[in-house]
């Protein structure tokens, strides 16, 4: 079996949507791991620094995937799923994701990078509980005329 992939910690800002009055705080267990319908107006962004020296699953490449195939093997065919291809690693299998997560929580991972489905180029980072950051000046909250929030719809087509 080949070694997953890991990364290099991000050296630059990243960004992180949350509640405030500290949106970079984890959620409460309560709320964790559930799909559910927030209150837009609580939301806020904060930008974080990722301290070095810790350790990070990449989920985009193909050796990483291909050990997962195996260590979740039984995961994958209670799911229903005969394979895993990086179609599963993005789609709504919420199972699936959170299996992947708790697997790599317990190899002693920080958090996971992965492609954003809607554009293959962008890499998005998901922390885990315990990872160390920093964030970097105020939160700022979400309002409607964000120039950020206006350029993401329009790239989108979405009305805010």
């Amino acid at each position: 079996m080949s070694p997953v992939q890991g990364i290099r910690t991000p050296r630059g800002v990243l960004y992180r949507i949350g509640r405030l009055p500290d949106p970079s705080a984890f959620p409460p267990w309560h709320v964790q791991g559930h799909g559910r319908f927030d209150d837009p107006q609580r939301h806020a962004v904060v930008r974080l620094r990722v301290m070095p020296r810790q350790r990070w699953l990449d989920l985009r490449a193909p050796a990483t995937r291909e050990v997962l195939r195996t260590e979740l093997a039984a995961t994958l065919l209670t799911l229903g799923f005969s394979d895993l291809d990086l179609g599963h690693v993005l789609g709504s299998a919420q199972a699936l994701t959170q299996a992947i997560s708790r697997w790599a929580h317990e190899q002693g991972y920080a958090g996971l990078a992965y492609p954003s489905r809607l554009d293959a180029k962008v890499t998005l980072w998901a922390l885990f509980e315990g990872a160390a950051f920093a964030s970097i000046g105020e939160p700022e909250p979400i309002t409607p005329d964000d120039p950020d929030l206006a350029a993401t719809a329009r790239l989108y087509g979405l009305l805010v």
